[in-house]
């Protein structure tokens, strides 16, 4: 991070051009809502008997797995694809790409508008699809692009202050992302095993 730079105003000043220019924007259908709330609960729920680190965080898991799985849920219409696994173990408890079980090393992060940025693990090894949560509606979601590994990992464009949970920044495997404007474009299924053939750029 630069000095000059203040990371959490630097993430607000480009958070109104990253979602005009967003790739594309979905909302959730009623049925989709339905389905994906009843299997996030549970999913929160189950996840406080693995680690101890998961019972302390029991206030606040709640609302991520919702919001992650929201914005998978999204992804998945967009894209024609299931990739969401509801699976609670020790399998899940590794850094395990989101779009895996089809066949693409990819994550999924989420984050809401218009204050909380991008929470990402360090030392990402994959790129990762960013979706923004509306400010004034929950169910609606806007992809911001896939960020290859090479913006993640860079240490001009995250900062561990941005991480608001305590507990999340006590554990020290997560910081906060704020170049929200260095996604790839893409819509389609197509366009992202496209885009994870290509040799990635970085381009600061």
């Amino acid at each position: 991070m630069t000095n000059n730079i203040n990371p959490q105003k630097e993430f607000e000043r480009l958070l109104p051009d990253a979602i005009s220019n967003a790739c594309f924007s979905v909302k959730l259908p009623k049925n989709i809502i339905e389905e994906y709330s009843e299997m996030s609960d549970k999913w929160a729920e189950d996840k406080k008997t693995f680690g101890h680190h998961y019972a302390k965080d029991q206030n606040n898991i709640h609302g991520r797995s919702s919001n992650g799985h929201n914005a998978q849920a999204a992804l998945e219409h967009q894209l024609g694809v299931k990739f969401t696994e509801w699976m609670i173990g020790s399998k899940k408890l590794f850094n395990d790409p989101d779009l895996r079980p089809i066949g693409l090393e990819i994550g999924v992060k989420a984050f809401k508008a218009p204050s909380n940025a991008p929470i990402i693990f360090k030392y990402s090894k994959y790129p990762e699809i960013i979706m923004c949560r509306d400010a004034n509606d929950k169910y609606l979601y806007h992809c911001l692009g896939l960020f290859a590994p090479t913006y993640l990992n860079y240490h001009e464009f995250v900062c561990d202050s941005l991480v608001i949970d305590p507990n999340l920044l006590e554990r020290g495997t997560k910081t906060g992302f704020y170049r929200i404007d260095k996604g790839v474009p893409f819509k389609t299924l197509n366009d992202l095993k496209k885009l994870v053939e290509k040799k990635w750029e970085t381009k600061k």
